[in-house]
This record gives C-alpha cells, structure tokens and sequence, in this order.
C-alpha cells in the first residue's frame, strides 16, 4: 500500500472502492468524502476509517491535501477521529505503518458530528 498520497487543490477523485480497508490520516490540507455514512469535510489532523470495498468519492480544496494512509487495525472505532499527535503518526509510518496504525488506535477520539444537510441526514 502507498503509505503517502499528495492531492493538488481542486482534484475530485471519482467514486472508488479500495480492495483492502485502510485508515487516512489528513496531514495537511483537507477534503470532502462522501461516501456510504454521509459526507466529511476531513481536515488536517483527522483520520478516516474506510472498510474493504466501501466507495467514496473525495474532493480537496484551495490547499489541496498530503494523506497518509495506513492498514487497518482491528476494532478501530469508525470515524471521523481526532489524532493527539497527527507527527508522531506520520515519523513511525515512515518506520513502521502497522505501528503507526496501532497508534492511531491507541490515541485517536472519535469526533461527534451531526450531518450538515438534508442528504446527509437521509
């Protein structure tokens, strides 16, 4: 898995599913996912939980976005999360990615947000 993805301000990224779950963790930057549990706005210091074969489709912003994705751990509480220290994430997935991911699980708090929109809220 390519641990490191930079997207240029104004990419869309068509709907996708991705064989493999994964969690993404916003480095910089953000975007708006939608997908099957509504839309995100994700942001710098957020990180995504996405399950094998979910589809989403994202849109990043003005400043474009440096994700970092990562495998997924087992029991990883769904998103949206809150990482306590989005850096020490990202120096010991240059090390370690299944390390990295089991940081996130040990660190992150899920952030409670109620859907912005009538489409979000069917």
């Amino acid at each position: 898995m390519k641990c490191w993805t930079r997207h240029a301000p104004g990419e869309v990224l068509a709907r996708h599913r991705h064989e493999t779950g994964y969690v993404a963790v916003v480095l910089d930057g953000g975007y708006l996912e939608a997908g099957e549990g509504g839309r995100i706005r994700a942001e710098a210091g957020m990180a995504l939980v996405h399950h094998g074969w979910s589809a989403h489709q994202d849109g990043f912003g003005a400043r474009g976005a440096c994700v970092l994705n990562l495998p997924l751990p087992a029991g990883l509480a769904e998103g949206p999360l809150r990482l306590a220290d989005p850096d020490a994430v990202a120096r010991l997935a240059g090390r370690d990615p299944h390390a990295a991911a089991a940081l996130v699980q040990e660190t992150a708090t899920i952030i409670c947000a109620t859907p912005g929109d009538w489409p979000d809220l069917l």
